[in-house]
């Protein structure tokens, strides 16, 4: 392994002991300093690659969490929309 790559590996252990969302942890809490962290980053530093990261992994969470996909089905039904699948058929 090269002197770069053990500096990255290193540090990527550091992240994620700073952030455990990132390194997979479906805690609520963890869940909420993620987007605090990512509303602190577009504000101070929106050009931090470690925004996209965040927001990928706050993406995956909230399409497999039961607590968002309850609020997005009663937010389309009670807007009247259908999906698209029902249009398709």
């Amino acid at each position: 392994m090269t002197a770069n790559a053990a500096r990255a590996v290193k540090a990527t252990r550091e992240l994620v002991n700073a952030v455990p969302f990132l390194g997979g942890s479906d805690s609520e809490d963890d869940y909420r300093e993620a987007l605090e962290l990512v509303e602190y980053l577009i504000e101070e530093d929106d050009t931090n690659p470690l925004i996209d990261f965040l927001a990928s992994r706050i993406a995956e969470y909230e399409n497999n969490n039961e607590k968002f996909a309850e609020f997005d089905k009663s937010r389309c039904s009670n807007a009247g929309w259908r999906g698209v699948t029902s249009y398709a058929d």
